[in-house]
């Protein structure tokens, strides 16, 4: 009986080691490694940008650290563009998403530049870090759109890509204006939020440890990547949007943000009962000319 007894403790502590183990090496993982195998599902293409704009470019834009970023340069349908638009995806999509938008934007006059972000797409890098390196790559996208000659540069970002575009107007002036959608106002929080919804444990004990090991796996450091903190360092004009019935990144975050807001001229629209991922549908081209409307107004000042 002792020596049972001894073999199931031994069985018990071998499983207790692997369980520690994989918390600490692998769960952190899952929150910064975008194709990570047991969470990946690659979102298909139905079509490239190339074969939808055939008078565009695709472009390699090499980033701060050596990482090869990929992107799609879409012109206005107007000799002289009112502006050019950098578009950053959500978390887990990649630039392909943005094919509608970027039509939408040319007819209205406006370049656009769809991204991949980092560690997404046709982009490389490992992890994502939610901004604390993105910010650096939007910062490279700026530089080779003023080399090539383009003005009035904006940032139009939603969910994840919606907190990289705020830390980006919050750290590079060259940015003129933002459309900010969907966003969160704190790594930290967000993680707790995701833990919460996906695993059931509301526990920022967890959360925190989390967040710690996967800054320390992705090499960033995730105590700065607070869009909310950024906000109060962006005096360009912004347009914010926010479901009032998010269920990933509850509305008010997007409030918080807004508020928060240094902007002189600054404007947000609520979408009464939309949730995050059908804010365009329930709201319609209605949306879509708003923004339009404040990024005229915007851009004919300069």
């Amino acid at each position: 009986m002792k020596k049972f007894l001894k073999n199931i403790v031994r069985v018990i502590l071998f499983l207790l080691i692997i369980a520690a183990g994989v918390i600490y090496f692998y769960v952190p993982r899952l929150v910064i490694e975008m194709k990570n195998p047991l969470l990946y599902k690659e979102r298909p293409i139905d079509v490239t940008y190339s074969e939808v704009f055939p008078n565009g470019e695709e472009v390699t834009i090499t980033s701060y650290d050596g990482i090869l970023l990929n992107g799609y340069f879409v012109p206005a349908e107007r000799d002289t563009a009112k502006g050019t638009i950098i578009l950053l995806h959500g978390i887990r999509d990649h630039k392909e998403s943005y094919e509608e938008l970027s039509s939408k934007l040319s007819k209205e006059g406006y370049n656009t530049f769809a991204l991949d972000l980092r560690a997404h797409g046709k982009s490389e890098g490992e992890f994502n870090t939610y901004g604390a390196k993105e910010r650096k790559d939007v910062s490279a996208v700026v530089d080779y759109l003023k080399e090539k000659g383009y003005k009035n540069i904006g940032v139009w970002g939603r969910s994840l890509g919606g907190a990289i575009a705020l830390q980006a107007l919050g750290s590079d002036y060259r940015l003129g204006f933002g459309v900010i959608e969907s966003t969160f106002s704190d790594f930290n929080t967000v993680v707790h939020d995701y833990t919460k919804l996906f695993v059931g444990i509301d526990s920022y004990l967890f959360s925190d440890f989390l967040v710690k090991r996967a800054g320390e796996i992705g090499e960033f450091d995730p105590t700065i990547v607070k869009p909310l903190a950024s906000c109060k360092h962006i005096n360009q004009p912004v347009y914010m949007s926010h479901g009032t019935a998010d269920d990933r990144i509850p509305f008010t975050n997007g409030q918080q943000n807004f508020k928060a807001l240094a902007s002189a001229q600054k404007e947000f629209e609520a979408i009464p009962g939309a949730n995050h991922g059908n804010v365009w549908y329930i709201a319609g081209d209605a949306h879509f000319y708003k923004i339009i409307n404040f990024l005229n107004s915007t851009t004919s000042k300069k």
